[in-house]
């Protein structure tokens, strides 16, 4: 058992630990399922603990594990990839509920990013990457070293490593991409070094790779650049290789499995000669190779380079040179770079070695406490590289399955590679499916230090499991539900929901317990009855079980007690109310592609409802952009609602959701959201920075408006020590300017042109007091932030949900004693 805890159950998503959920964490394979880890806390006998992805959708139920030491202190379970990537890219609010006696006791909220948008890949899923550009394309021994540009590309974000091949695989130079570089080419300084170190010749070849910070990684096409070398000795001839549009080309098929023959000269008798090659996959994984040594027993050396080693390089490029030894000199060869062409090698499917066709008996596993997972040899598994099986499946109840393990591969690995799989894993999905697939991860180093710079994944491989003795249990049956939807108008207020319960082979004395899970109410009922042969009616109260998910979703599921035995039944969610799916999400003029920019927009946004939605008299409808609501309307069809931009501006920077809400008999139904990245461009900002040179300095006259930046803000001193001062250094550069409010002074900053709602202030005060009051265009006061910027300098960076047309700074101290002055250095308005 755990023995630490945490003062709060804690969601942790296994996979996030690199920063964020990405699609190859998610999606590949196809519904790939996520690790998530509660605690560890303090959990007693009979917990269960829910998972709750935004909108308050259940995403996970498990129940505390119990050992003969007592209640474990974490709960795992494992979601389904898809379910995590049907929220789409951003960061997410995930609610933890540890629920006991169907009483939540306690809940926290964790925030994953999910980012689906791999970086370089267009939305159809090809790679967009453009090839790099060489400056200069020829290099000389006396150059000092290149510029690599790499073109904006899709999904570009902060974060973003940009690794720039240059030659072998492993000389590489890594940079992360900052705010400023994105949407614009990045320039990667090659030092001289790295040039020597990627060899000489004709087409060394330059690529790059693009990874987020969910692991998601696109490689670029490559591009070839001309380094001419200082080495006396030449690059080795392959006599196989063929001059195709300017590149020597290598067509392993036609060699039919033999090696590749090589011409080394000009030679003397007794030199040592020992080949080298590096070279890239197709998919960017690196491959080398280093011959034996050979003597020269004449002026010339033919020897080969092995076919598997030119087979695991199909689809990819290559650079060969050699090393001679002469006496006591050691001397490297030219480069000789070429391409390999031919079928590329790759993983086939794993195998069940126990299984027959497509089906697994998972009777026969138990027997034999085991299954062998079987992993075919490939010319990619190279010692170095790590292989890592994934199992994954979705038993009866919903629930995820899941194991994986790793092996290293060494030079002494035997083929096929086997894992045991444990018979619990196997007979938990019984009556369900299992699918196997696997990973090849190479790593810059040794296996598993750092995380692996290549992955590359094997088709799946899913078995049926079936074992006839297991109940089937269908999902639970609502009489009074139209489908998938249950109108609370239909439920009886005193008898409540009826929940009935039937599935072949039932028998007398079966134990079922029925669960009912809110999406917006903790409560959860829970009930156990004793079978008598046939079917079990529950009644689940309306309120508050059904009355407080209205516009929301339930979840039932039942299980079933049978000799020691527990068997889960499929579960079944109901929409409360109207149809979820016909509230569609809202439209909203001026966006695109689900950004708002509200820089090029007027004094309102507007709000559409779908149109065709059906309405009945009395129907009222509301909209709400984040926690601004407006006001109900008389519902009609294709209504639009116009929305302040001030509204939005509060939301500058982040994504909000915009929902419209139905009110029908006194209930309310929420619409799908519709999510807006929001953002300003061609706005007006004012910036002052008061160590600016030829500005106003000294006492401010009481009530006088002095004019800055050229008009576009006046500040006034609303009493006595208000001015401007600045300090010069020795050489008489002004080196500090700030305007200094002292004591119980006051000064206003006004805005001439159009009002602005964000503001950014550099302050200090020598006191706890000093303040900052927003005005409206009609004088109302909006918001006062205090205690700003106590002792050291503090950016004040706030975004208003109102207009400011003007703001008031002072620090609220007295006059006795030392002066208690507030001081602010710079300020931008926008």
């Amino acid at each position: 058992m755990n023995s630490q805890t945490t003062s709060q159950p804690t969601a942790v998503f296994r996979d996030a630990a690199d920063g964020a959920l990405g699609y190859d964490d998610l999606l590949n394979p196809p519904d790939r399922p996520t690790l998530v880890t509660v605690g560890p806390w303090d959990f007693e006998a009979g917990d269960s603990v829910v998972l709750f992805a935004p909108g308050r959708r259940t995403v996970g139920i498990a129940e505390t594990p119990q050992t003969a030491a007592g209640v474990e202190k974490t709960v795992s379970f494992y979601i389904a990839g898809k379910a995590l990537a049907a929220l789409g890219s951003g960061i997410h609010d995930f609610v933890v509920d540890v629920l006991r006696e169907g009483t939540s006791v306690a809940s926290t909220t964790t925030q994953v990013a999910i980012w689906l948008d791999r970086p370089g890949i267009a939305p159809d899923g090809t790679n967009s990457l453009a090839t790099p550009r060489v400056s200069p394309t020829a290099i000389t021994p006396t150059t000092a070293g290149a510029t690599v540009s790499i073109d904006t590309y899709a999904n570009m974000r902060a974060g973003d490593t940009i690794t720039t091949r240059w030659g072998a695989a492993g000389n590489e130079v890594s940079r992360v991409i900052t705010a400023s570089d994105v949407g614009g080419p990045v320039d990667i300084a090659i030092a001289r070094a790295l040039i020597d170190a990627g060899g000489t010749g004709q087409g060394i070849n330059v690529s790059y790779t693009v990874k987020d910070d969910s692991g998601d990684m696109a490689m670029s096409p490559s591009t070839n650049v001309n380094v001419a070398g200082a080495s006396p000795l030449n690059p080795p001839t392959i006599s196989q290789v063929t001059l195709i549009e300017g590149d020597y080309v290598l067509d392993v098929d036609a060699l039919l499995g033999a090696p590749a023959r090589m011409t080394i000269a000009p030679l003397e008798r007794g030199d040592v000669i020992i080949v080298h090659l590096a070279g890239t996959t197709a998919d960017g994984l690196p491959i080398e190779y280093t011959g034996p040594e050979v003597t020269a027993a004449q002026t010339f050396s033919r020897t080969t380079l092995p076919n598997d080693v030119l087979a695991s390089l199909m689809g990819g490029d290559a650079a060969v040179w050699y090393e001679r030894k002469r006496g006591d000199a050691v001397t490297m060869s030219d480069r000789f770079n070429f391409s390999i062409v031919g079928k590329p090698a790759s993983l086939v499917a794993p195998d069940i070695l126990e299984a027959e066709g497509d089906s697994l008996d998972p009777e026969k596993v138990l027997v034999a406490g085991k299954a062998t997972l079987a992993i075919p040899y490939s010319p990619l598994m190279k010692p170095g590289t790590r292989v890592r099986y994934l199992m994954h499946g979705t038993a009866t109840d919903g629930t995820t399955i899941m194991s994986e393990g790793d092996i290293d591969i060494t030079a002494t690995s035997t083929f096929p590679l086997r894992f045991d799989i444990l018979s619990n894993e196997i007979n938990a999905l019984n009556g369900s499916t299992v699918t196997f697939t696997y990973k090849l991860l190479v790593y810059s180093g040794a296996p598993g230090k750092g995380k692996p710079v290549q992955s590359i994944q094997a088709p799946e491989r899913t078995y049926r499991l079936r074992d006839p003795t297991l109940p089937v249990l269908p999902a639970a049956i609502i009489s009074q539900a139209d489908g998938d939807t249950i109108d609370p108008a239909k439920i009886d207020n005193n008898l409540g929901t009826r929940v009935i319960v039937n599935y072949p082979g039932m028998q007398s004395g079966d134990r079922i317990t029925l669960y009912w899970y809110g999406s917006i109410d903790r409560n959860v009922y829970k009930k156990t009855l004793t079978s008598l042969g046939s079917a079990l009616t529950f009644l689940v109260p309306k309120e508050p079980f059904l009355n407080k998910n209205v516009g929301s979703t339930v979840t039932v599921l039942y299980t079933v007690e049978r000799d020691d035995e527990t068997f889960n039944a499929e579960i079944a969610e109901f929409n409360v109310g109207i149809r979820l799916r016909d509230l569609t999400a809202p439209t909203i003029d001026g966006s695109a592609a689900g950004k708002l920019d509200i820089g090029t927009i007027g004094d309102t946004v507007i709000v559409r409802l779908p149109a065709g939605l059906t309405f009945q008299a009395g129907d009222l409808i509301s909209v709400s952009i984040g926690e601004y609501t407006t006001t109900t309307r008389p519902a009609t069809d294709g209504m639009t609602f116009e929305i302040p931009v001030t509204e939005f501006a509060r939301y500058l920077g982040q994504r909000v959701p915009v929902i419209y809400t139905l009110t029908r008999g006194g209930l309310s139904y929420a619409s799908d959201p519709a999510f807006l990245d929001v953002a300003r461009t061609g706005r007006s900002r004012v910036a002052l920075d008061f160590k600016e040179s030829g500005i106003y300095t000294g006492a401010l006259p009481i009530n006088t408006p002095i004019s800055f930046v050229g008009g576009a803000v006046k500040i006034t001193a609303l009493g006595p020590f208000v001015g401007i001062g600045q300090d010069r250094s020795p050489t008489g550069d002004i080196s500090r300017g700030s305007l200094y409010v002292a004591d119980t002074a006051r000064v206003q900053i006004e805005i001439v042109g159009e009002p602005v709602t964000h503001i950014q202030v550099a302050i200090v005060s020598n006191v706890r007091t000093a303040f900052i009051t927003t005005y409206s265009d009609d004088g109302t006061q909006t918001e006062t932030f205090a205690r700003l910027g106590w002792k050291v300098e503090q950016l004040f960076d706030h975004t208003s949900r109102f207009p400011i047309r003007r703001l008031i700074i002072g620090e609220g101290g007295s006059t006795i004693g030392d002066h208690h002055v507030a001081n602010v250095f710079r300020f931008v308005l926008e």
